[in-house]
């Protein structure tokens, strides 16, 4: 993981909470979380969290980013977001992790399609 100082960050513009963060924080040491981060992004009809919010997160988490990883590290990332996260309050939905990720990985590869959620990310903590 990339560890870095999201303190110094607008992360109220992620829509995180100070607890987020600090276990963001400990995520991004490579540490288990005290307690789920919740994903108050919500897709465009909003009626639902956004995964690709939270895969934009990993990958400027991950070191060398989750574009294209091999199925046992697609894996690991699954079970990390699994125990990490909250999708607006709820547990994320297993099931949904892989169709919600083959699409991101394929909008992250195409130059005409600008994925908002990592724009976002990318302006908020300034890495890429």
């Amino acid at each position: 993981m990339v560890s870095i100082n999201l303190y110094s960050k607008q992360y109220q513009k992620l829509l995180f909470t100070k607890e987020d963060i600090d276990n963001l924080t400990l995520l991004s040491a490579g540490l288990n979380v005290e307690s789920k981060i919740n994903n108050r992004n919500m897709i465009k009809n909003g009626k639902a969290a956004n995964y690709f919010f939270i895969f934009s997160i990993m990958h400027r988490l991950v070191v060398g980013g989750i574009v294209d990883i091999d199925t046992k590290r697609r894996k690991i990332l699954f079970e990390i977001i699994e125990n990490s996260f909250l999708m607006n309050s709820e547990n994320v939905n297993s099931d949904t992790l892989p169709s919600s990720f083959s699409r991101w990985n394929s909008d992250m590869k195409r130059s005409d399609i600008v994925v908002q959620e990592h724009q976002k990310v990318i302006k908020v903590l300034g890495i890429q």
